[in-house]
């Protein structure tokens, strides 16, 4: 939800300041001029009664004096301002709502609440205030409230694109498309240059796959405002899914030269970089995000894998580790930590980082099975046996038997021929080539059998390895001089 730009403030002053500029001017005219008045700022302001022929030159010059602030981003001051003349002046609908509005920039929501509804009860028809309103119910998360207030402002005054571009936001985000096309199609046909307008189109039609229609709509954009940065980053995107991967480039390239403040321009380009081979590059492009915004874990996790694909393992290692303190809940970082410290044989590590994995992936049983496997690197086979007898019962039998068999072979260190024939008919080429590598550790550590290298090289065998229990087979054959079968 976008809350209230000051440019929107900026343009409801300019609007204010120019009436009565053209009131003031008309005045003069027909009055004798009067000396100029000048009200101080100070903390207890008094408030003389204003007469109503100066009423307009204070509402002039405080209208002025709030938008000279508002340039130099001084909310706090431009909120002290309404302090500082009379309520004739700053209490009018207009400015309050101008005051509504700055309360909302400066997220000083519960401020906001009370004035909102106190405006709304005075005006309920104002529908700037309505549209306050709906910001605030966005703030809490309340769509239905929002909704409401938008479909209200509607009611009152039909053609609002305010309303009906952020209802066609709002349907976007919800995976709506057909609405949000109709209420972007609604905007544009009262405003034919909103570029907002347009850039919804684009967006919808690149999430439905039209991908002719998406670059219609961005290049109508930029034929309209050649400075418009999101119309380039959208066209991007745009060109990276038809694997145009140079132009892609190009384009948010041109978007970050127009506004280099968007943090997702430089993750997109770490996409696209890293598709073209420039690892570099996209590597800059990701510092780039965690250097403005270092609490920002998608940056991590992208420069995690990227530091990994570099042989930056320490790194990788750092950044995994800053996102588990980012975003606990993702588990994926945890299963990270835990593969690059089996790799550097730091087994204990790898095996509290599997168990952290397990713990916010209990279905997982191949965490459970990592976890056991470094207690037996670890030399340590009764506590893996414990270990897994523990966990044995989180398994569903009934929907994976094979798993539960092969999990207990590391309790019970028997059968192991018949958790080999039951793998042999899983039809998942992928579930089957991840349980052969388990059954291929039980015979290096358990059986201390030859028959462990064979596994290892059946499973190099998958063309296409999506499973991070791979790179530890690659691991293993290099260990013993051989080369994956599929890259030789």
């Amino acid at each position: 939800m976008k809350y209230p730009k000051l440019m929107y403030i900026f343009f409801c002053l300019t609007f204010f300041i120019a009436v009565f500029s053209c009131k003031t001017t008309e005045k003069s005219t027909i009055t004798e001029s009067e000396p100029e008045i000048t009200v101080p700022i100070s903390s207890e302001p008094t408030k003389p009664a204003v007469k109503p022929e100066k009423k307009e030159n204070l509402e002039l010059e405080f209208a002025n004096k709030l938008k000279n602030l508002l340039a130099k981003n001084k909310l706090d001051d431009a909120l002290k301002l309404f302090n500082t003349y009379d309520a004739s002046v700053t209490g009018t609908e207009n400015m309050q709502n101008l005051k509504l509005s700055i309360l909302i920039s400066k997220n000083d929501f519960e401020t906001a609440k009370n004035l909102a509804n106190e405006l709304e009860t005075k005006y309920p028809k104002n529908t700037d205030t309505l549209f306050a309103q709906s910001l605030l119910a966005a703030v809490d998360n309340n769509d239905s409230k929002k909704t409401s207030y938008l479909k209200k402002i509607i009611s009152l005054e039909p053609n609002n694109t305010q309303a009906l571009l952020q209802l066609g936001e709002d349907s976007y985000f919800n995976r709506n498309y057909t609405t949000a096309t109709k209420y972007y199609a609604n905007v544009i046909a009262l405003e034919p240059k909103n570029e907002d307008a347009h850039i919804g189109l684009a967006k919808v039609a690149y999430m439905q796959g039209d991908f002719e229609k998406a670059t219609n709509s961005a290049e109508t954009v930029i034929a309209i405002n050649p400075k418009n940065a999101e119309a380039y980053a959208t066209l991007a995107r745009i060109n990276f899914e038809e694997n145009k991967g140079l132009q892609a480039i190009q384009n948010v390239d041109k978007a970050i030269k127009l506004d280099n403040t968007v943090m997702s321009y430089y993750l997109d380009k770490g996409s696209y970089c890293i598709r073209a081979g420039r690892k570099n590059d996209a590597l800059a492009a990701y510092n780039k995000v965690i250097q403005n915004e270092p609490t920002n874990y998608i940056a991590y996790i992208y420069r995690a894998g990227l530091h990994d694909d570099l042989g930056k393992k320490d790194a990788a290692i750092a950044d995994y580790t800053k996102i588990l303190e980012l975003y606990p809940d993702y588990y994926f970082a945890a299963e990270g930590l835990g593969v690059l410290y089996f790799e550097k044989g730091e087994y204990e590590k790898a095996r509290l980082s599997f168990i952290q994995a397990l713990e916010k992936a209990s279905h997982n049983s191949y965490y459970a099975l990592m976890a056991t496997v470094c207690y037996y690197q670890l030399g340590n086979p009764k506590a893996g046996q414990a270990f897994m007898n523990k966990y044995l019962p989180y398994i569903n039998r009934s929907t994976n038997e094979e798993e539960y068999f092969l999990s207990r072979l590391f309790v019970d260190n028997t059968a192991e021929s018949d958790v080999s024939n039951r793998i042999g008919k899983v039809q998942d080429m992928t579930k089957r080539y991840r349980m052969k590598f388990y059954l291929a550790k039980f015979y290096e550590l358990v059986r201390e059998s030859k028959t462990a290298e064979k596994l290892y090289e059946e499973i190099s065998e998958c063309k296409y390895p999506g499973f991070f229990e791979y790179r530890l087979v690659e691991a293993e054959l290099k260990k013993r001089g051989l080369a994956p079968k599929t890259k030789t």
